[in-house]
């Protein structure tokens, strides 16, 4: 229970992370602060993959005991536009470029190596939020279910309440009513 304004308690019902990009940045500090010895090799140097690996499991830890709280938890990350790794390994930029030949960019999270794929696996449902603004026309709001159209659904079974889980359209300022009347008329619910 928590205060409200007007001093009342009232039920804690959502724990918002705003951002997480910033957060995994300044997690990275922490982990090479407690952690330190462990990324120091024999001769002395600094060894970043033991790094990269401390740090992957250390946030998927937090990350797993913050969604543990007996409340919603929501989490927002700033995303980044990149080439699949197996496409970016035999593309030719400069050249297809010249050829106009363009690739499909997916979505993920703004954080360091592989800690950005852990994400699907520890929230229930994981969506990439954008707008469109056209002119004369409503700004809309709208959502994707998870990173990309080869991942969706496969990071971790879920319950869809989604027609088109690559494009859904949510009033400003409602995303989690909308989200949670979905669910309750999948369900068949009202």
């Amino acid at each position: 229970m928590r205060p409200n304004l007007k001093g009342e308690p009232t039920e804690l019902k959502t724990v918002f992370l705003d951002n997480g990009t910033p957060f995994a940045d300044d997690f990275q500090d922490y982990v090479k602060v407690v952690y330190a010895k462990e990324f120091e090799t024999k001769e002395g140097n600094y060894n970043s993959i033991a790094f990269s690996i401390k740090y992957k499991s250390e946030l998927a830890d937090f990350l797993r005991m913050l969604t543990e709280l007996p409340c919603n938890v929501v989490a927002s990350f700033h995303i980044n536009m990149t080439l699949d790794e197996a496409n970016a390994a035999k593309a030719d930029f400069m050249k297809d470029a010249g050829k106009w030949i363009k690739y499909t960019k997916e979505w993920q999270p703004m954080l360091m190596g592989q800690s950005k794929y852990i994400l699907p696996g520890i929230f229930d449902y994981c969506f990439y939020l954008w707008i469109e603004e056209s002119a004369g026309q409503a700004t809309k709001y709208l959502a994707k279910l998870e990173a990309d159209d080869s991942t969706v659904g496969i990071a971790k079974s879920r319950f869809q309440p989604f027609d088109n889980p690559r494009r859904i359209e949510f009033p400003k300022n409602h995303a989690h009513e909308y989200f949670t009347k979905a669910i309750e008329v999948k369900l068949g619910g009202k």
